[in-house]
């Protein structure tokens, strides 16, 4: 029992508990033959054939064993008594567990109970969030494999109907946090969380899960499972089952469910191990090259997993803008595996986005009207998803009707409080509408709040610090590590350099800065060109959308380039098929303006 209590929290192999058994089970006779040959006696250890039973000390010390063993009983009958009798009743805020949830990374011994009383609901609908599995395995490699276990529980709590539960991003960005129980809770503005451990060694796994009341830091209910791994959404079904009827015991709103919440999209563990591991480098944007050859690898060992190819979709619709392959061909590639998917599974609702990303990550003309329908289509699917609210709210956005976004936005940040990209967009519709301070304002939030950040946002920001004075700041913001510069001074000093003194020279720095992109086999943003008043350098692209309604682009909106790209992206089309957006007016015969 001692071996199990701390082998684990030392990280021990399983079998080193099976090699304790084993010398126990060894050194037991030897007791027992031990105790049968010797006796302890005042003077010593003795053999027992050399003692005079009339002077053996045996039957005194039975007796007095005998009164202790008494004394013990009445003493525990007297201390149950006094507890039962006079002790008054406690409330449930005084009945708490008395030491706090451990953190994920120190999980508790569960119990294999749940508690029964009901919660008080006073704070609103039940609402839950499922913290990252803490990977306890003895190499600390199974990191994915933890974090696809939680995200399939979450998933499946999302399913369940008056249920809240807050996002992926949200509950993942307290991986390895330091705060307690409730204080993550509050952030996450959720009554229960859900948190455990994942031991995984060769075809064995051991999870521990439990489910938390944070508003009083109270354990509702925790188990332990030690499995084979022949089927791990078995695995994952029963633990889903029981955090859900553990929520439907202690909650009574939430109804209890028999199993069948996983379905199995894949027989194959390799290619679900696989899948898990492309994932994860995938949320994290982290080398999206290995994550492209480990999604393939897991289509390839079975060609029917729905789940991989929409992955893999998703992988090829971003690739490009973090610098791996070409642009037009990942896209088309992007579309051929989303439509793989829904071959496979037509309720694969975020495929149907994926497309429509696709569509707009091709460079030239865009068909809108199939890329909101799309988006339509997948919200009616999983209205639940805040990428999608996020994803519709950009092509809105692209579209010039930046009056409706905050709405999709504000309603992605409901469903995903902690959602970096959907802050970042936040800022940009705040700084199209001139709203500068409250631009800085969501930056300023990205800046304390998230707990990963990516740069892109910053070099956006570097024309108005060198407007307010702050050419420092403005080269660091130049500086981010997610765009083309990478580090290199030169480029950022004639970027900067042009805007400082933009009537001096310009014709030259624009020309050494298309000359070392040549050289080093780069590309300059979209924005750079923009910035720097080189309208004539904007393609039909992502990257243009993205800055083409922005306060300080007025110069851009009244050229000729802007009617160009307006027409060649599809835009005008959509345009004049429903409306035209505020700052823009149909003046007749395909003619328009805008300011």
């Amino acid at each position: 029992q001692m071996g199990d209590l701390l082998f684990d929290l030392m990280g021990l192999p399983d079998w080193a508990n099976r090699i304790v058994l084993v010398i126990l089970m060894l050194g037991f006779p030897v007791a027992v033959i031990f105790s049968w040959i010797y006796e302890l006696t005042p003077e010593g250890i003795k053999k027992e054939s050399a003692i005079d039973r009339s002077q053996s000390i045996t039957p005194e010390t039975g007796r007095r064993l005998n009164y202790i063993t008494i004394g013990m009983i009445v003493i525990g009958i007297v201390v149950v008594g006094v507890d039962r009798f006079f002790v008054p009743e406690q409330t449930d805020a005084q009945s708490a567990v008395d030491s706090p949830a451990a953190s994920s990374t120190n999980p508790v011994e569960p119990t294999g109970e749940a508690v029964s009383e009901q919660v008080a609901t006073a704070d609103g609908p039940p609402s839950i969030a499922v913290l990252p599995f803490a990977d306890m395995s003895p190499e600390g490699d199974q990191g994915y494999f933890s974090d696809g276990l939680s995200e399939e529980i979450l998933n499946v709590l999302v399913k369940v109907d008056d249920l809240k539960v807050a996002s992926r991003t949200s509950s993942f960005a307290f991986r390895g946090s330091e705060y307690d129980i409730p204080a993550n809770a509050d952030k996450l503005n959720v009554q229960h969380v859900l948190e455990g451990s994942v031991r995984k060694a060769g075809n064995r796994v051991r999870i521990t899960a439990q489910l938390i009341d944070a508003r009083d830091d109270r354990h509702l209910w925790s188990d332990t499972f030690d499995r084979e791994l022949n089927d791990i959404f078995a695995i994952q079904d029963e633990i889903a089952t029981a955090v859900v009827n553990a929520l439907a015991d202690a909650l009574g709103s939430v109804p209890r469910v028999e199993g069948g919440l996983v379905e199995a999209d894949t027989g194959n563990l390799d290619a679900y191990e696989l899948f898990l591991e492309g994932r994860a480098l995938f949320v994290a944007r982290d080398r999206l090259d290995v994550a492209i050859s480990l999604l393939e690898r897991a289509v390839e060992l079975d060609p029917g997993f729905a789940r991989a190819w929409e992955t893999l979709a998703a992988l090829y619709s971003v690739a490009p803008s973090w610098g791996i392959g070409d642009n037009d061909t990942y896209m088309e590639l992007s579309v051929q595996m989303a439509d793989k998917a829904l071959q496979l599974d037509p309720e694969r609702h975020f495929a149907y986005a994926i497309k429509a990303q696709a569509y707009t990550g091709r460079v030239g003309h865009v068909d809108w009207e199939r890329v909101l329908e799309l988006k339509d289509k997948a919200l009616a699917g999983n209205p639940k998803d805040a990428t999608l609210w996020l994803w519709k709210g950009i092509n809105l956005r692209f579209l010039g009707y930046t009056d409706q976004v905050p709405p999709l936005l504000d309603r992605c940040l409901e469903i995903d409080p902690a959602y970096e990209n959907c802050r970042n967009h936040r800022a940009f519709v705040a700084w199209e509408a001139g709203d500068v301070d409250s631009a800085f304002a969501w930056l300023d939030r990205q800046l304390t709040e998230v707990s990963v950040r990516h740069t892109l946002l910053f070099p956006y920001f570097v024309p108005e610090m060198l407007r307010r004075g702050d050419i420092r700041m403005a080269y660091l913001m130049a500086d981010s590590q997610n765009w083309d510069f990478s580090g290199d001074a030169l480029p950022i000093h004639l970027w900067i350099d042009g805007l400082l003194h933009p009537d001096e020279n310009q014709e030259e720095r624009v020309d050494r800065l298309r000359a070392w992109a040549d050289e080093n086999d780069a590309s300059i943003s979209q924005f750079v060109w923009a910035s720097l008043g080189q309208f004539q350098l904007l393609n039909a692209e992502f990257s243009s959308y993205q800055l083409m309604w922005r306060d300080d682009m007025g110069a851009f909106r009244v050229s000729p380039d802007f009617q160009r790209l307006v027409r060649e992206s599809g835009i005008l089309d959509y345009w004049q098929e429903h409306e035209f957006p505020n700052r823009c007016r149909d003046l007749g015969d395909g003619d328009f303006e805008c300011d």
